[in-house]
């Protein structure tokens, strides 16, 4: 009741804005509960099932809600590149940043069926790399997606874009930014405060 309560207010603010909500907001659900969580992947089948998990296309949609931004289908069929990025490092910076936690997790639950999903985890798998070797290098490959993210938006806003599109893109950068900064000193993932 409450969630349909919230969708019709929001779709009085906005109807197209909310209706452009729903579909990721049923992905993101349905990927809470998808077989696939358990299955063993390799690093690019677990980026690709993250992009769900994650619920990427979600926060951006809540974003374009939130700042009232109204995109043509062409401009934001133009911008799924960057959102692959926008994805991918949310992703990861949220796993690095949980790993210690969801380890001593596991080892004081010892849940029966329990799988510990995180790309530490796989790239240490994949690679024969330490968990803390792995982390270095995910930490390395989030600092190259953001480069490569502001490097999108330098050469849509030379060429030329509108309004609304560059706030958006400006937008999708600073989530990027805050969840960063959130998870390098929440306590959630760890109690020194900084990872």
């Amino acid at each position: 009741m409450i969630v349909s309560d919230v969708w019709k207010e929001m779709g009085i603010l906005d109807a197209c804005l909310a209706d452009d909500l729903v579909e990721p907001m049923f992905d993101f659900w349905r990927s809470q509960t998808d077989n696939e969580r358990l299955a063993k992947k390799g690093i690019a089948g677990y980026l690709q099932y993250r992009k769900r998990d994650v619920a990427a296309q979600l926060l951006l949609a809540l974003q374009r809600f939130s700042q009232g931004i109204h995109l043509s289908k062409d401009e934001l069929e133009s911008t799924a590149a960057v959102e692959v990025l926008f994805s991918y490092h949310i992703s990861v910076v949220n796993d690095v940043t949980s790993w210690d936690k969801e380890r001593r997790a596991e080892r004081e639950i010892d849940a029966q069926g329990s799988v510990v999903s995180n790309i530490v985890q796989v790239l240490s798998d994949d690679c024969g790399l330490s968990p803390e070797n792995a982390k270095s290098v995910l930490w390395a490959m989030c600092e190259e997606w953001s480069k490569m993210v502001d490097a999108f938006i330098a050469k849509r806003v030379e060429e030329g874009c509108s309004d609304s599109l560059r706030k958006y893109l400006d937008g999708l950068k600073m989530q990027m930014c805050g969840n960063e900064l959130w998870s390098r000193t929440t306590f959630r993932y760890n109690s020194s405060g900084l990872v």
